[in-house]
């Protein structure tokens, strides 16, 4: 079986052994390790109504067989989500619990729930690279995951009732727990059992408030400790600040809660927002001022989580300052340590935003905003650079400013994923204010990370913005870059006529660029709407584009050439390969791999083993093909690329049963049905 005759060209592989099947299955069967919500506060108090209507809730659906919907409604500051993770830890949800967070705001809920979705299957264990791109498909493939699982969902920030109702899905067992406003509790009453979360009661608040206080001054008498309690409306949020600041300067804890007590009880409904606002005024008011001027730069920052050197910049101080900056600020509970960063939590993160457009001056803002991206921007290049050796045109990326140290691949990518929202926030803070050339800048360095990841509509929204910014700079490089990253976009969405518009733009605009990276320019433009043509069908019109992206890599600088030739003969290869023209396609592979071979790009790698095998499966050389696809398989595994584990094993299923390996035909069988469940995509191969 293991043996090759007749000519040989380009990589053979020969597989001894079917381990990486073995391997692949087993990875398929892990046992599903369920995510957490967090451990609620260990001072929490009381709540025995709310837990005992959401208790009895949980009890009939699970006796009807159906999921369980709580809606939790009730001012900011309040103690909704505490409440949820309480609530996690009594009850049994043996798959886990998962939080997903809408951000609030005014954003359309097809974005909202295309993020959310997202999010809900990365908490489910599916890899980021293979999460479909449609939304209705992240739907279902949701939907699947839950239907044999007992969770706990709760949803963060919901403002509609057409967001919360998406995530109504089959699943007995499990429970639905949406946090939001009075009004949305309203419309979803008849849906949602309603649980109203309001301020604790005037004994629990004061146990609460005695419980976080080290040691209060024995010239606070009970009633001014009481009253000072008493203004805080029954808002947990607010006696953790109020503790915080009695704890921080106990001689003044007197002057504190009197302060406190003389702005009244808090109005909930419709003007709990602005109480919430008077009262971390309040707060503001008598911290020291270098952490009031840190807090209000922190207004500008775009996300929710911070690390030390996103601190610094915010707060334009060096990196030691801004840890002690940070411990300070969550001294008073305006941050929150959590691991190696500081989240910056609901009500708090929207003080911030209110008190820094209050405050600072339009040039203060402009400066923080400046330094914010910068930061973002060096360090998107440092990693983006470690990805591939694509060209890129930046300015960061040719003098070489920053580096991304000892960090492997997936390192880079772990840290840019879990990043991605606040850079998004950067792009979008650029834009807002005015900071042209870092927008196109920070848009070109996040391309890795949404081609390799699929994040399109963080992509086309970022990408569209940048176009704009390159636009109104009236540069010709930057609309080039922009043009064609943003067309590749629509090509992964398989909108190939609006993506080779964009093209055509970037191809123009190459044409406008003198030097080297013009030359470059027209070659990727070029070689891009013959993949699109190809992909449309007409093969004439690919080989056209392939062919004059040929003569532009002869102009293209030399050191970039051996690349676009390789890849350009790779996508020969794949066109002859769908004309059935094997003894072609086989040359083509060869040529490619000549170059291929000796470089890391691995996922390039195995993209030719994979035409490699087909042509010579198309050749009736099965043997040959087997192994060749098995080198594949091999290194798909490892990627972790299952859509691409899918395009090797429905080959291998015909080759491998053509050969009369049956144990090897049912293994690629159970490989290819799970792998096919394990996306959401209807099955085409029949199970024997």
């Amino acid at each position: 079986m293991n043996s090759s005759t007749g000519d040989v060209h380009g990589t053979l592989v020969q597989a001894r052994n079917i381990e990486t099947l073995n391997v692949l299955l087993a990875r398929q069967e892990k046992e599903f390790v369920p995510p957490r919500l967090a451990e609620p506060h260990p001072k929490f108090v009381n709540r025995a109504e709310p837990r005992a209507v959401m208790a009895e809730e949980l009890l009939a659906a699970r006796s009807e067989r159906r999921l369980a919907r709580l809606l939790l409604h009730g001012a900011p500051g309040f103690g909704r989500l505490e409440l949820a993770n309480k609530w996690f830890a009594e009850e049994s949800f043996p798959h886990g619990a998962m939080l997903i967070d809408f951000g609030g705001g005014v954003r359309d809920d097809a974005v909202h729930l295309d993020t959310a979705f997202r999010s809900g299957l990365v908490a489910l264990g599916v890899p980021a690279a293979e999460i479909p791109a449609l939304l209705s498909e992240k739907q279902a493939l949701f939907r699947s995951h839950l239907a044999t699982r007992q969770m706990l969902i709760v949803l963060r920030n919901v403002v509609s009732a057409a967001q919360a109702q998406s995530f109504v899905v089959s699943s007995p067992g499990s429970a639905l727990v949406v946090l939001s406003s009075e009004r949305l509790g309203r419309l979803l009453n008849d849906q949602f059992r309603p649980v109203p979360v309001t301020g604790l009661d005037e004994h629990h608040d004061v146990e609460l408030f005695r419980s976080l206080v080290h040691d209060l001054s024995s010239s606070v008498d009970s009633a001014t400790a009481e009253s000072g309690v008493r203004a805080c409306g029954g808002s947990p949020l607010l006696i953790h600040l109020l503790a915080a600041q009695v704890n921080d300067r106990p001689q003044r804890a007197g002057r504190i809660l009197r302060r406190f007590a003389e702005l009244g009880a808090p109005a909930l409904g419709d003007k709990a927002a602005e109480e919430m606002r008077a009262r971390l005024d309040t707060l503001c008011d008598t911290v020291p001022e270098r952490v009031r001027t840190a807090y209000r730069a922190l207004g500008l920052h775009p996300g929710t989580t911070l690390t030390t050197a996103a601190a610094a910049a915010a707060f334009g101080v060096p990196e030691e300052d801004a840890e002690e900056l940070l411990d300070d600020l969550a001294r008073y509970h305006l941050v929150r340590p959590v691991g190696d960063v500081h989240r910056i939590d609901g009500v708090v993160a929207w003080h911030a935003r209110t008190l820094a457009a209050r405050e600072l001056s339009e040039e203060d803002s402009s400066c923080i905003a400046l330094r914010i991206v910068e930061h973002h921007l060096d360090d998107t290049v440092a990693l983006d650079s470690k990805l591939s050796a694509r060209p890129r045109i930046g300015p960061k990326y040719a003098a070489k400013a920053v580096l991304a140290g000892h960090l492997e691949r997936k390192a880079v990518l772990d840290r840019l994923e879990a990043n991605r929202e606040t850079l998004l926030g950067a792009v979008l803070l650029a834009e807002e204010h005015g900071l042209d050339e870092q927008t196109w800048q920070l848009c070109e360095a996040l391309w890795g990370l949404y081609h390799l990841h699929g994040h399109h509509d963080d992509w086309r929204r970022t990408h569209e913005i940048g176009l704009k910014a390159a636009e109104r700079l009236g540069d010709h490089r930057a609309i080039m870059r922009m043009a064609s990253q943003l067309a590749s976009a629509h090509v992964a969405l398989g909108e190939h006529e609006r993506a080779d518009e964009y093209f055509a733009a970037s191809h123009r605009a190459a044409g406008l660029v003198s030097g080297p990276e013009g030359r470059t320019g027209e070659q990727s433009a070029l070689e891009w709407r013959g993949k699109i043509s190809a992909r449309l069908g007409d093969s004439a019109r690919a080989l056209r584009f392939y062919d004059e992206s040929w003569e532009a890599a002869h102009r293209a600088p030399e050191a970039q050439r051996p690349r676009m030739f390789a890849l350009l003969e790779l996508h020969r290869a794949r066109l002859h390969l769908g004309l059935e023209r094997f003894e072609d396609c086989l040359r083509h592979e060869a040529a490619a791999a000549e170059y291929f071979d000796g470089t890391s790009e691995s996922d390039n790698k195995a993209k030719l083993l994979l035409v490699r095998g087909r042509a010579l499966a198309g050749l009736d050389r099965l043997q040959e093909a087997e192994a060749v696809l098995f080198a594949a398989l091999d290194t798909f595994v490892a990627d972790g690329s299952k859509r691409s584990q899918l395009d090797v094993l429905k080959p291998l299923v015909d080759i491998t049963q053509r050969l009369g390996h049956k144990e090897i035909t049912e293994k690629c069988r159970d490989a290819l049905h799970r792998l096919t469940a394990d996306l959401g995509l209807a099955s085409t191969e029949p199970r024997t």
